[in-house]
């Protein structure tokens, strides 16, 4: 009777791989064609680093680590020479979301190799995998220029690390966790915080009682291999990680009110949940950002087109659903740290990140007016953890109703996303040049339904410059045409030759000969070596250890 059983359970499991796949790259082609990256957050401050690697600036004048910036001008760089000049936006919209893409698949093999560590079926795995693809704080995490994608993918290695180490005294772990560790402390100065105060609350008695040793050594590597990161990045930087030279405005200056911590005001969560009403509550902005977009800056901002055409939006339903998944998944975390203290630290690994930023809102910055040092971005890595764990244990205690809990929580994920939608041809026509950068332009045209003909070919460079260009954006809030004027004249080049043209016909003449124009996107500086080393060690490492173990048998 178990070989049907086993036939049956490897058939689901080969459909969730399948769905998974489908899924993943579904959600990287919907986010692409609905956000531009370029309005994510601080874009136009962390474009320093992609200037500097393209060789616009000597120094970033920035003080965050360089690695997660490298690999998106990296990703910029790929292929550049083919772009549109009238659809730059969109194309760097696209580099920044593929290399988040890059990272975010790098994050998910961590996480399978996790909990493969802790005996969790493949099943849950793949059905875990599919619902994070809908999960708002990671889709966050996937749409913007920050680097706190790179640390989610490094902690949940930095936790297997860990966790490997206690259960089989493997040396090459901790070896691992050093290069890992180090580059999570280099990257960014909040996060790194938060992560050394969770490794510490989780492992620290454990770790100074048996594996004291360890802990004195482990504690001396991180710190060198940590300033010789931070060197590396003072060099390019121009700045140390502890200074900014970012200047806040005054409305930082001011202090949150002695209730902030506990203070809620259910009419107001009913009747007004909306942007900065709730800037005097820390809960109120908890329940209205982890499941939704309290500050418009992803899905609710207004130059994006997931924010456009929505249906069924009134009274507020959509944020009303964000607050009841909100609190179903804190409220489930909680009982799940009473009932399995194997996994409490997950659970509620979050509150290091909400206490933290409350201490930053009370003793550094804080906006009286908008709560904003409350974005829920600066601590979605732990975010990620715990509903990973509680989802997973979801599957686990409602096996029988596990299906009809995942599609509610699709579905509802879906409709605070913005859909379903009308979409008219203002708004296809927009999806369309959204989707002129991307690789797999003509395949989602025609998923879609979109205009192919603004697929980018080489030819068509030569249309783009010599002609008036008809293009649909989002200004100000609203989807309108503008049309760009012609060029008189323009400059392409062939290996060091260089030739000026100023007609359609001789464009397309060169172009047939290989000629092409500037790549205004080839990267001019030297990557972080030591950064990329750092990285790339444990990768080649198990590269070739799992190798040399297949090759054995």
């Amino acid at each position: 009777m178990k070989f049907p059983n086993t036939i049956a359970l490897l058939k689901t499991n080969i459909l969730l791989k399948i769905l998974f796949i489908f899924i993943t790259y579904l959600s990287f082609t919907v986010t692409n064609l609905f956000y531009n990256s370029t309005q994510s957050p601080d874009f136009a401050k962390y474009k320093n680093y992609i200037d500097y690697y393209l060789g616009s600036n000597i120094v970033t004048n920035l003080e965050q680590g360089n690695l997660y910036f490298y690999l998106i001008s990296l990703s910029i760089d790929v292929n550049s020479n083919n772009l549109s000049i009238r659809n730059i936006e969109e194309y760097l919209s696209y580099r920044v979301q593929l290399g988040n893409f890059v990272i975010y698949i790098f994050f998910i093999l961590g996480l399978y190799k996790l909990l493969k560590f802790y005996k969790i079926s493949e099943n849950n795995i793949y059905t875990l995998l599919i619902v994070l693809n809908f999960f708002p704080p990671l889709l966050a995490l996937r749409i913007i220029f920050k680097p706190e994608i790179l640390i989610l993918s490094l902690f949940v290695y930095c936790l297997y690390y860990i966790e490997n180490f206690l259960k089989n005294r493997s040396y090459t772990n901790v070896f691992y966790f050093w290069c890992f560790f180090s580059l999570i402390l280099s990257t960014k100065f909040t996060p790194a915080i938060m992560i050394c105060g969770f490794i510490a609350i989780s492992y620290f008695k454990i770790f100074i009682t048996k594996h004291k040793n360890i802990t004195i050594i482990s504690s001396l590597m991180v710190t060198i291999l940590f300033l010789i990161l931070s060197f590396e990045n003072y060099d390019i930087n121009g700045l140390a990680f502890y200074e900014s030279e970012r200047q806040y405005s005054d409305l930082y200056e001011s202090k949150p009110k002695s209730n902030f911590l506990y203070n809620i005001n259910i009419s107001d969560l009913v009747f007004n949940p909306i942007k900065n009403y709730h800037s005097d509550s820390m809960i109120g902005i908890v329940l209205l950002e982890t499941f939704d977009d309290y500050f418009h800056l992803y899905w609710n901002n207004d130059e994006s087109l997931f924010s456009k055409n929505e249906l069924f939006n009134s009274n507020n339903y959509r944020i009303f659903t964000g607050v009841f998944l909100t609190l179903l998944y804190f409220f489930y975390a909680f009982f799940l740290s009473f009932k399995n203290r194997k996994f409490k630290r997950y659970y509620l690994s979050p509150l290091i990140g909400i206490v933290t930023m409350y201490l930053i809102s009370n003793f550094v910055l804080f906006n009286s007016q908008t709560g904003d040092m409350m974005k829920n971005y600066y601590y979605a890595f732990f975010l990620v953890i715990s509903f990973s764990f509680s989802f997973i244990s979801l599957l686990i205690r409602f096996n029988r109703l596990k299906y009809p809990i995942i599609a509610l929580f699709i579905i509802s994920n879906i409709y605070i996303f913005g859909f379903p939608k009308s979409i008219d041809l203002q708004f296809k026509n927009r999806m369309s040049e959204q989707n002129s950068a991307l690789f797999t332009c003509d395949l989602n045209a025609d998923l879609f339904g979109l205009n192919n003909k603004k697929c980018t070919k080489q030819l068509n460079i030569c249309d783009d410059i010599f002609m008036n260009y008809k293009k649909t954006e989002i200004i100000n809030g609203q989807i309108i045409n503008i049309e760009l004027d012609a060029f008189n004249s323009f400059t392409m080049y062939k290996n060091l030759n260089e030739v000026k043209i100023d007609n359609i016909l001789d464009c397309q003449k060169f172009v047939e000969e290989g000629w092409s124009l500037s790549d205004q996107f080839t990267r001019k500086k030297e990557p972080p070596y030591l950064s990329i080393l750092f990285l790339l060690f444990p990768i080649l490492i198990e590269f070739f250890i799992l190798f040399k173990n297949k090759f054995r048998t």
